[in-house]
């Protein structure tokens, strides 16, 4: 009975150290490449993933197409650099800027007999008077009316007037603003300045009469 079992396990020691060698002789075959396929649900992501951080560099000049124009952001002071001779195409180029014409301002110095007449407006121009500023002297405690005479329209604008300062003895001085007028002379046409004084009788008043606005070129 005890040769029978040393017998057994003999012959199961080299039935093993048999299968050992057959293993560590067998040939291992060429490699193969590993294939991973993801499902519909879970795709592989082909997006960046979360926040970029760092120094990103583009290099080889590539061409860079840009869609549904996103909004820019730039803060700070960054430092940009532009070698060669690039083309920059800038669109949507803001036009000419209106033409506002030039100032025109002109003073008219009427007395009260004589009236005072202004420039005629060019051929080829347009004249706009937006505004009239005016001052004058009169005998102390006497007033005088202003106006100035559109001579085409035939129709007046009055300055109202409002005492500025009294110089006993000598004279009282009256001042008059009238703006937002947009009165439009056109070739041809002048304005003529007046002044009245309440009593001619008691001495002459002299005003000054400023005639503000712009001129423009065409009809």
């Amino acid at each position: 009975m005890r040769n029978r079992k040393i017998i057994h396990s003999l012959v199961g020691a080299l039935l093993i150290s048999a299968g050992a060698r057959a293993q560590a002789t067998e040939p291992v075959g060429p490699q193969k490449p590993v294939i991973v396929e993801n499902t519909a649900q879970n795709p592989v992501p082909t997006t960046v993933q979360g926040a970029i951080t760092g120094s990103v560099a583009v290099t080889n000049t590539p061409t860079v197409n840009v869609s549904s124009l996103p909004p820019v952001s730039i803060s700070g002071t960054p430092q940009v650099s532009i070698a060669g001779t690039p083309t920059v195409l800038v669109a949507n180029q803001p036009g000419a800027p209106p033409n506002l014409g030039t100032p025109y301002r002109e003073l008219l110095v009427p007395d009260t007999d004589k009236p005072a007449t202004s420039s005629v407006v060019a051929a080829g121009k347009r004249r706009t008077i937006n505004a009239i500023a005016a001052n004058w002297h009169c005998v102390p405690g006497h007033k005088a009316t202003a106006l100035v005479l559109l001579d085409k329209t035939l129709s007046s604008i009055y300055l109202p007037a409002q005492l500025a300062a009294a110089f006993p003895g000598a004279f009282d001085k009256y001042v008059a603003l009238v703006g937002s007028l947009g009165i439009v002379l056109e070739p041809g046409e002048t304005a003529t300045a007046f002044i009245f004084p309440e009593n001619p009788a008691t001495g002459p008043c002299s005003a000054n009469i400023f005639l503000l606005g712009t001129e423009l070129e065409g009809n």
